[in-house]
């Protein structure tokens, strides 16, 4: 009897160790999902940030594009380290579509691009690994002096 109490005892172990295990892998999931860029919601408001900034970094995407999915992680890295990053989702209805793909030139998502004066200085088109897309922030950012904006 008793050691039928220690195998009890040990297989509720493996059993809350397996829990929460799976519980971990959930968190780190739902973290993995969590937008840190602004989110711009409709065409009124992209209108007004691309009046009122002067310089700005956009993150082109669309909600049920897997790669953008994947992307987010890296845009996510960026804000982190800083960066005020505005994410437009092409496939929202409160946005023109048509009109966003026109004047910012999208050939696909996901695109990032840093605009300055209403000209765009750097454009990455579909997926990018983060060392390099860190790379190409860091030299645009760093050879045009634009620390002081685009940075937080």
């Amino acid at each position: 009897m008793k050691n039928l109490k220690i195998g009890l005892k040990k297989y509720y172990k493996f059993i809350l160790l397996i829990c929460l295990i799976g519980l971990c892998i959930c968190c780190v999931k739902s973290i993995d999902e969590v937008i840190l860029f602004k989110k711009i919601d409709n065409q009124i408001e992209l209108e007004r940030i691309e009046k009122v900034q002067t310089k700005k970094i956009f993150y082109f995407y669309k909600s049920d594009c897997s790669v953008c999915k994947k992307y987010k992680k890296n845009i996510n890295k960026l804000v982190q380290r800083g960066l005020l990053v505005y994410g437009v989702d092409i496939s929202n209805s409160n946005i023109n579509k048509l009109e966003v793909i026109d004047r910012y030139n999208l050939n696909e998502v996901p695109t990032v691009v840093i605009i300055k004066n209403e000209k765009c200085l750097l454009k990455i088109e579909g997926y990018c690994d983060y060392s390099i897309l860190l790379k190409k922030f860091q030299i645009t950012i760093n050879f045009l002096n634009l620390n002081n904006i685009l940075w937080r």
